[in-house]
């Protein structure tokens, strides 16, 4: 289906709420900085977006997209998915009160492995 300004399933598509002014304003910046016919592609890629992503979540990436100029599906489909899914506070590590101090247990690092393999070119 080829979407147009005054086709009869925008027409409807508009009775019906399905396009919105978030619609509107997004395939109208797209046209001005793609041109007609690859704006109006654009249009249609957000329009499938529609069949996966939460509606709020498209309208959110396109109001995104007016303002930041970029028309990509791809980007457009990123920007939604963030939308959709909240991002989740940073929780701390719990930690135990008390940790074991160990450092007097271990004995030093030795590098004498790699003096051999230094010197030899071979580890023993």
């Amino acid at each position: 289906m080829r979407a147009s300004a005054g086709s009869t399933a925008l027409v409807v598509a508009r009775a019906r709420g399905a396009f919105t002014e978030a619609h509107q304003s997004y395939w109208d910046a797209a046209r001005r900085a793609l041109g007609d016919k690859a704006g109006t592609r654009a249009l249609i890629e957000v329009l499938l977006l529609h069949r996966t992503l939460p509606v709020a979540s498209v309208h959110a990436a396109m109001r995104e997209a007016v303002t930041t100029g970029r028309y990509s599906a791809d980007v457009l489909a990123v920007t939604a998915r963030r939308h959709a899914t909240p991002p989740t506070p940073n929780q701390p590590i719990p930690l135990p009160d008390k940790v074991a101090d160990t450092s007097t247990n271990r004995s030093a690092p030795s590098l004498a492995g790699y003096d051999q393999l230094l010197m030899t070119g071979e580890l023993a």
